[in-house]
C-alpha cells in the first residue's frame, strides 16, 4: 500500500471517529452550541480534537473559525476561550492574528445546522 493510499484511510478513520462521536452526544441529550460549532469545525477541516495543544495549521484556522463564530454569537472571551480550553488572551490574539475566511465560516455555520 502506498503513502497516499495509508493517508486515505487514516483521514476516513478520522471522519468516521467524528461522526461516532457526534452521534454518541446526539443520543446522550443536548448538545451546547459551542460543542456544535466545534464538532461542526473538525468535519468541515477534518481534524480530530481542536480542544488539544498541537499547532497544526489546520487546528489553528479551525479553532479561529470557532472563536470568530461563538464572539459573533455574543460569547464572551472567557467563554470561548474555556469551549477551547484556551484562555481568553488566546482568544484575542487568534482573533486579531488569524484570518478567517468568510467561506470557511459559512461552511461551519452550515454544518451547525
Amino acid at each position: 500500500m502506498d503513502n497516499f493510499q495509508q493517508r486515505r484511510i487514516e483521514l476516513l478513520q478520522d471522519q468516521i471517529d467524528l461522526y461516532q462521536a457526534e452521534i454518541a452526544m446526539l443520543s446522550g441529550g443536548v448538545i451546547s452550541y459551542e460543542d456544535k460549532v466545534i464538532r461542526a469545525a473538525e468535519r468541515h477541516f477534518q481534524v480530530k480534537d481542536l480542544k488539544q495543544k498541537a499547532k497544526h495549521p489546520r487546528l489553528v484556522k479551525a479553532r479561529a473559525v470557532v472563536m470568530k463564530i461563538l464572539r459573533d454569537k455574543g460569547f464572551s472571551l472567557v467563554e470561548t476561550g474555556r469551549a477551547l480550553s484556551r484562555e481568553y488572551t488566546t482568544v484575542i490574539y487568534s482573533l486579531k492574528n488569524h484570518y478567517t475566511s468568510q467561506a470557511d465560516i459559512a461552511a461551519v455555520r452550515r454544518l451547525i445546522g
